[in-house]
């Protein structure tokens, strides 16, 4: 037997109508129908719902409500009889789920939300999104600080496609609150007629690309400009290879030299089992994608 004091327990992060539900493959429409209307009950919708009637719960944060609050099986939270208590763990979301992220970053800082629109609703006026209402409320900063990087970056680096991989980094791995406004204001450093980028479009294609070569695509950010399918299509279609080369030979290249020796040892193999080891932050996972990308690109078994 297993057991845990105090029990933590996860609580949902969704948008309106978009929690998960759970069915089995070959159901009725009629089954279908029933089983979301008994998982549409989430911790974060019934929260909302227990703030519309109970002073008490609009004084805590949504993590804070297990401590005074128990979610019980009719899938309610019900005040607590007796002093035992639960710790509140609202699960991570990664900021690349943009909305999601500042939803939950809404909940981590905010008390008395009683709706999904009460949350984006700052002084009395009704924001599009949930990182509008943040920004308003200055749990996130402006584009300021980025926009100083760019601007270093364009003065100092010479190849546009650096410079638009820098930004593609920028917007994978940092909280740009106005994504449209940033490519807006930088797009003139990443068009250059001498390196055939001669104007929007052309970026755009150059952009998803190196978003794809880094697992995402300008889909992720719905925010900036859109391909249209036709032009989508085109670079999936006719860069693929090449995308696929130009990322492994990057890979290759950025090896230290320890991987670098790991990696030839293995490539020049004929037999054997390599056993790699190494600790935390060492490079382990990415060496051992830049080998099986190598075998799946000389046909070998991996």
């Amino acid at each position: 037997m297993h057991s845990e004091l105090p029990c933590v327990i996860g609580l949902a992060v969704h948008e309106d109508q978009a929690q998960p539900i759970y069915t089995r493959e070959n159901i009725s429409a009629e089954e279908a129908v029933a089983a979301a209307n008994t998982q549409s009950k989430t911790t974060l919708t019934e929260f909302m719902k227990l703030n519309q009637t109970d002073s008490h719960s609009r004084q805590l944060l949504y993590q804070e409500v297990p401590e005074h609050y128990t979610w019980s099986a009719g899938k309610v939270w019900r005040r607590r009889k007796t002093k035992t208590f639960a710790i509140g763990r609202i699960f991570f979301i990664s900021p690349r789920q943009r909305e999601r992220y500042y939803l939950r970053l809404l909940l981590l800082n905010r008390k008395g939300y009683t709706s999904f629109q009460s949350m984006r609703t700052v002084n009395g006026i009704v924001c599009s999104t949930y990182q509008e209402a943040c920004l308003r409320i200055n749990l996130i900063c402006n584009n300021d600080e980025y926009n100083v990087v760019m601007e270093e970056v364009a003065n100092n680096v010479v190849s546009i496609s650096a410079i638009i991989d820098f930004f593609a980094l920028l917007l994978i791995h940092c909280e740009i609150p106005d994504c449209c406004q940033f490519f807006e204001t930088h797009k003139h450093h990443m068009i250059d007629e001498r390196q055939d980028v001669h104007n929007d479009l052309e970026l755009l294609r150059l952009l998803n690309r190196s978003l794809q070569c880094n697992g995402t695509s300008l889909l992720e950010f719905p925010a900036l400009p859109q391909l249209d399918s036709d032009h989508s299509n085109v670079i999936v279609q006719n860069n693929t290879i090449f995308e696929a080369h130009d990322t492994l030979e990057m890979r290759v290249q950025s090896l230290n030299i320890t991987q670098r020796s790991v990696y030839e040892q293995v490539l020049s193999s004929t037999h054997g089992i390599f056993f790699l080891d190494g600790p935390g932050g060492s490079g382990k996972a990415y060496l051992l994608k830049t080998i099986i990308e190598k075998f799946n690109s000389i046909g070998k078994k991996s």
